[in-house]
């Protein structure tokens, strides 16, 4: 797995309870993954993770991608080239920077190829966040990310739904 950094000193800021100012007493920092397309739902998932971080937290805007074997197959796309998805987790790690929260906890992005839902349910975490699908089936099902997710033991899954 690739890792973006959005600064030096995030990437070397590893907290730990108690250990700086950042960080309250009695506070184990969680590492939560938002999972991010670019999408308007993605994009609720990740500003209800921001909404909801502590200090000393690590939020890791992950994006898990596949080429498209049509488009690789017809010359528009090779297998390889993950510009694209860097390229999106970069817009969006420059979109969290700019929360409030930014200045108290670590914020990462990764690119990952494969696919979404057993990528996202491999990684490690205290928390994973989506958000829900945009279809008008989002409110009698969950996506096919989130629903896998569900199953998943010993992580806390949210699900941001659609706002009304």
């Amino acid at each position: 797995m690739d890792m973006l950094d959005h600064g030096p000193e995030l990437m070397s800021d590893r907290r730990t309870e108690g250990t700086d100012r950042h960080t309250p007493k009695g506070h184990r920092p969680e590492h939560v993954l938002v999972g991010v397309d670019g999408s308007p739902s993605s994009r609720r998932a990740l500003l209800w993770a921001l909404d909801h971080a502590r200090p000393g937290d690590t939020i890791t805007l992950v994006h898990v991608w596949q080429a498209s074997a049509v488009m690789v197959d017809a010359g528009f796309a090779q297998a390889d080239d993950d510009r694209g998805p860097r390229s999106l987790v970069a817009r969006e790690l420059a979109r969290a920077r700019q929360h409030e929260a930014a200045a108290s906890i670590v914020i990462r992005g990764d690119v990952v190829r494969g696919e979404p839902r057993h990528v996202l349910a491999q990684l490690d975490a205290d928390t994973i966040v989506v958000g829900a699908d945009d279809s008008g089936l989002s409110r009698i099902f969950l996506g096919p990310v989130a629903a896998h997710l569900a199953r998943r033991p010993g992580c806390v899954i949210v699900v941001v739904p659609r706002s009304r």
